[in-house]
């Protein structure tokens, strides 16, 4: 007859097979966020796509993403993780095949730009792609989330997500190693590399509860294990009860409009950054030199997507760490973890206007993905402390609406700066056609930088008042916590 310790084994061994798969199937979906950079520049040379239009492809990815979250967060919830990761597995194919083979058809006959219904067709296939990370994501985070106890929960979080934040990198680097300068093979690489994986998370990822680890008793169990005086428990209970918001009950709750203010702020700006990280490359290099080479200004974008990549990992499993410690040992709230991701973020914005240089980029570009990685995994966390776990991938897809705000501003602001900078007479005459239309470097965009510096100035304001208003309530509560323990055994 099965023991206690071979159940308990058993549901250890379920979970580190779901974590495994949930990072396999992570690192196959956070592909838009950071790979556009890396084939965008190529898209708009071949099909000869104006940087306003170029921002618009990649936002739609964005859009994907976040127009789409609580619809998946809601059927994750309700469903399990199958019908997620099976859409995922059909959008992420569609999309960049979609994407792949416009740009194998070649550019317009003339020197005109694309036509709407070949721009709009790009719009819809990257939009695909958003769609299909984001039900990757469900598919994966919710079940890990809802699998291991409290004390690991942002560990194992975070590691999932970490997975997501590799995965330009991991792309990028078996699309150079492979097919070197051949966007066309990158793009297919894209389209199968993201889409097989789904099928394996399909089969293997499930929710284990973590009740059920000690639920069944053997011969050995202590007859009165379970056993809580009655007093006791109903007042502790009622002190201690997991919050469960969902619905309109988010939308009259001030702390969902916080996170959705911080949110917007923080995944606008490093969305604005992240798609547009190769085009400052390229600005900048060829600002340093006085003839363009396209395959070393590719060179330069590729360092800087895979130091975004590997940075954004870094970050969202330094903070997943991290806000254990605190929260368990330390006994402060995980919105502190908050304020430090927020402050990384606007120290990013900072140095990167003031960078002139393309060698020195990879400082705000590693910020960035820090502090981005760090801002996108601590968010869900803070989101179970205030709305609890049941529905926690529903509260975490409205908030993730917000970045279609900020997100949208921030980046066509910044395509329309580079355009407005990059009018006829201001480019280097010794150019090329592949090179950046402007060539006065950083000024070319430096504004734009300026504005989602400000805007991440505000974010950490707010996140730090947050932060010292949760101390508070902790704090509070607590003590009323020892108050009715103490009531509870002297009545007993």
């Amino acid at each position: 007859m099965p023991t206690n310790t071979d159940f308990a084994f058993d549901k250890a061994s379920e979970r580190l097979t779901t974590l495994s798969v949930s990072i396999l199937v992570a690192a196959c979906a956070g592909t838009n966020y950071k790979v556009f950079s890396a084939y965008g520049p190529q898209l708009a040379s071949q099909l000869h796509i104006e940087q306003t239009r170029l921002n618009l492809i990649g936002l739609a990815g964005n859009v994907g993403v976040y127009s789409s979250s609580p619809i998946w967060g809601r059927i994750v919830d309700a469903r399990g993780p199958r019908i997620p990761l099976a859409g995922a597995f059909i959008l992420l194919f569609l999309g960049y095949s979609g994407i792949r083979t416009i740009y194998n058809a070649g550019p317009p006959e003339t020197d005109e730009p694309i036509s709407s219904p070949v721009f709009y067709a790009l719009v819809l296939f990257s939009y695909l792609t958003g769609a299909g990370g984001c039900a990757a994501l469900n598919g994966a985070g919710n079940p890990t989330t809802k699998s291991f106890p409290d004390q690991m929960r942002a560990t194992v979080t975070g590691l999932v997500f970490s997975g997501f934040g590799l995965s330009a990198f991991i792309f990028s680097a078996i699309a150079h190693a492979a097919f070197p300068g051949d966007t066309s093979s990158f793009l297919l690489v894209l389209a199968v590399g993201t889409a097989c994986p789904m099928l394996i998370g399909y089969f293997f990822i499930k929710v284990i509860p973590v009740q059920e680890a000690t639920k069944d008793h053997d011969p050995q169990t202590p007859l009165l294990s379970g056993h809580v005086p009655p007093t006791i428990t109903s007042d502790v209970l009622l002190v201690d009860a997991e919050p469960n918001v969902s619905g309109w009950g988010l939308c009259r709750n001030g702390d969902f409009w916080g996170l959705f203010l911080l949110f917007s702020i923080f995944a606008g700006t490093g969305l604005m950054f992240i798609n547009n990280i190769g085009t400052m490359a390229r600005i900048l290099y060829a600002h340093e030199n006085t003839s363009f080479n396209p395959v070393i200004a590719a060179q330069w974008q590729a360092t800087q997507v895979s130091i975004l990549s590997i940075m954004n990992c870094s970050g969202r499993v330094v903070i997943g760490l991290l806000s254990d410690f605190i929260s368990t040992r330390l006994m402060r709230p995980r919105s502190y973890c908050y304020v430090l991701a927020a402050s990384v973020v606007l120290l990013s914005q900072l140095v990167a206007a003031n960078t002139d240089s393309v060698a020195n980029l990879w400082i705000a570009t590693g910020l960035l993905g820090i502090g981005y990685g760090g801002a996108a995994a601590i968010s869900p966390i803070v989101a179970i402390e205030y709305f609890g776990l049941s529905h926690f991938s529903e509260a975490c897809g409205y908030i993730a609406l917000s970045p279609l705000i900020l997100g949208n501003v921030f980046s066509v602001a910044f395509g329309r700066n580079l355009d407005a900078h990059g009018k006829p007479g201001s480019a280097m005459h010794n150019f090329d056609d592949s090179a950046p239309k402007c060539a006065q470097g950083r000024l070319c965009y430096v504004n734009s930088l300026y504005m989602t510096a400000a805007a991440s100035f505000v974010g950490v304001g707010v996140i730090t008042w947050m932060a010292r208003r949760d101390r508070k309530k902790a704090l509070a509560s607590r003590r009323r916590q020892e108050e009715a323990a103490v009531w509870g055994i002297y009545i007993d």
